[in-house]
This record gives C-alpha cells, sequence and structure tokens, in this order.
C-alpha cells in the first residue's frame, strides 16, 4: 500500500464498525482499505461504518475517484451497498467530497461528517 496505514475494528459498544485511515489514500490502497471492511460487514452482519479520515487526506486524481465509484471496483455483494457509512473527516478537509458525492450517485448510503459526536450519532441512531 503506499502511504497509508488502516485499523479495521468493531466500535467497544459493537454497533458498528471503526475504519481508522492515517496518510494519503490512492485508488488501489483503498480498495485494501475497502475490502476489508466488506468482509467485517459481511462477518459480522452490522452494516453501519465510522471511516475516521481525520489523519487522512484523499490523494487520487478526479479519474481515480470517478474509476473506484464504479460498481466493477466495489465489493460485488449489493448488500453492501446499503452500508450506511459516515466518512469522519478534519473541518477544513474536502479532499474526500468529489469521491462521496460520486458515491452517492451510484447509490451508496455514505455521508461526510466534521464532527464525530454527530458522526456516531448518525451510526446509532442518538
Amino acid at each position: 500500500m503506499h502511504g497509508l496505514r488502516h485499523d479495521v475494528r468493531l466500535s467497544h459498544d459493537g454497533l458498528y464498525i471503526i475504519v481508522e485511515l492515517e496518510g494519503t489514500i490512492d485508488h488501489e490502497n483503498a480498495r485494501h482499505f475497502t475490502d476489508e471492511m466488506a468482509h467485517m460487514v459481511i462477518e459480522t452482519g452490522i452494516h453501519r461504518v465510522l471511516v475516521d479520515a481525520r489523519q487522512a487526506r484523499n490523494g487520487a486524481t478526479i479519474r481515480d475517484n470517478l474509476l473506484f465509484a464504479r460498481p466493477r471496483e466495489m465489493a460485488a455483494d449489493p448488500v453492501l451497498k446499503k452500508i450506511l457509512r459516515v466518512i469522519l473527516v478534519d473541518e477544513a478537509d474536502r479532499s474526500h467530497d468529489l469521491v462521496v458525492k460520486a458515491l452517492r450517485l451510484k447509490g451508496h448510503n455514505v455521508v461526510i461528517s466534521r464532527d464525530e459526536t454527530h458522526a456516531i450519532g448518525i451510526l446509532t441512531g442518538e
């Protein structure tokens, strides 16, 4: 992987999955953490994911962001399209906006949040 560390785990309360990212996201390493996330979703049956990208920036090109959102680049299981994903980013970070917009246009349930309490509230219904 190119400059990205990731950790995929269950939250302490077991209500959602956490994907913690640090570094620069590109087209290739995004598939690695997305595949690991998808595997945990299938394994646990938990369809709520917090992607903590406060320490990560999307360095992918516009073309690669759009290609990433294509169905064949995402996990093939249609259930995975229904995962509620909240991408937690720093207040000033706009590097993830395009890929999130592209994923939403493809029918994925993904939103950006700049507040951790709000992000967790979306996932837990609080």
